[in-house]
């Protein structure tokens, strides 16, 4: 019975992803190392690597963020370090 439960809470941990919220970079919200220490927070929850955790932030840009990620060449956004 035991291990039962056990299975269930590993599935549910692995299906489960901790979502963050979005930058934009506006005057509201210009805070970039509090956002950015929320990501990280999400990431080591999620077991995200260096590739998921890029993919995860240009997914949490928005508007102004958005806008300068798009201008990164594709060297830069393969890689979460150049891009924080």
């Amino acid at each position: 019975m035991e291990s039962k439960q056990l299975a269930r809470n590993n599935q549910w941990q692995k299906s489960t992803t901790l979502k963050g919220k979005k930058f934009s970079g506006s005057d509201n919200d210009a805070d970039f190392q509090a956002f950015l220490d929320q990501f990280e927070v999400c990431a080591k929850v999620n077991n995200w690597n260096e590739e998921e955790k890029g993919n995860q932030l240009i997914l949490c840009m928005k508007e102004k963020a958005h806008v300068i990620i798009s201008q990164l060449s594709s060297e830069d956004k393969n890689s979460y370090k150049h891009m924080v």
